[in-house]
């Protein structure tokens, strides 16, 4: 026995955000008018990680759902707008659904989307803007996604017709 003991390692520990108390000083100007934006109370999170853990591209981003609402709720605003989680965010709706408390994580990603086009914001990987347009512009006009249509109409954009 004392024998298997010795091979256990302990187990790594992801950063995290801080997990201060939020008070009067700390719910700015951030959550307020996304609350406006969205109708969603971005202050009710309690991080328990459930939408980080059902998120299906949350394994390769540098930042989870989770962790971009407490930018939120910190005032965080240039973390949360340059985070690239913001624009590969697929709105599938998976962390709407797990939320305990309700909230619209999907909705609250577009409103970011929408204040980093206001605010000049513009991702790292330049074709992501023009891909969530083309994505969105698609289930506006049909119900649904085309995926052979998106990437023929998204290869064209970026002058690369054959690319897979």
């Amino acid at each position: 026995m004392p024998r298997f003991r010795r091979r256990l390692q302990p187990m790594r520990k992801k950063k995290r955000t801080s997990m201060l108390k939020l008070d009067a000083e700390h719910v700015h100007n951030l959550s307020k008018r996304i609350r406006d934006l969205s109708g969603e109370d971005v202050t009710h999170c309690i991080q328990c990680g459930k939408c980080s853990g059902g998120c299906t591209v949350a394994p390769d981003m540098e930042e989870i759902p989770s962790r971009i609402m407490r930018f939120i709720q910190l005032n965080m605003k240039e973390r949360a707008l340059t985070s690239s989680m913001v624009w590969t965010c697929t709105s599938c709706l998976t962390c709407t659904a797990r939320c305990p408390e309700g909230i619209d994580i999907a909705k609250v990603m577009n409103v970011l989307r929408m204040m980093c086009t206001a605010e000049g914001y513009t991702p790292k990987e330049k074709q992501i803007h023009v891909f969530n347009r083309l994505f969105i512009g698609m289930i506006q006009k049909y119900g649904h996604v085309y995926e052979l249509g998106l990437m023929v109409k998204n290869n064209m954009m970026a002058m690369t017709p054959f690319s897979c």
